[in-house]
């Protein structure tokens, strides 16, 4: 039994649509009004990384996260 978790690479917005993680961290710099560079979107990554929840991966459940926790690893 495998103790790793998930990688996300999906995000579902409703009941039929998924985006992968490139649009997911585009719009998520967007409505957050941060700047959209490579460091953002590797610091992203990094948090997500550290996300404890199980697939299927909700963006209402990924923005909560980020939002409580992204702040602490931009820096």
């Amino acid at each position: 039994m495998s103790t790793t978790a998930p990688r996300i690479d999906r995000v579902s917005v409703s009941w039929n649509e998924e985006w992968d993680l490139a649009r997911y961290f585009e719009r998520y710099l967007v409505t957050r009004r941060l700047t959209g560079n490579e460091h953002a979107r590797t610091a992203l990554q990094e948090c997500l990384d550290r996300y404890p929840g199980l697939p299927p991966f909700r963006k209402s459940d990924l923005d909560y996260f980020l939002d409580a926790n992204f702040a602490r690893v931009k820096r």
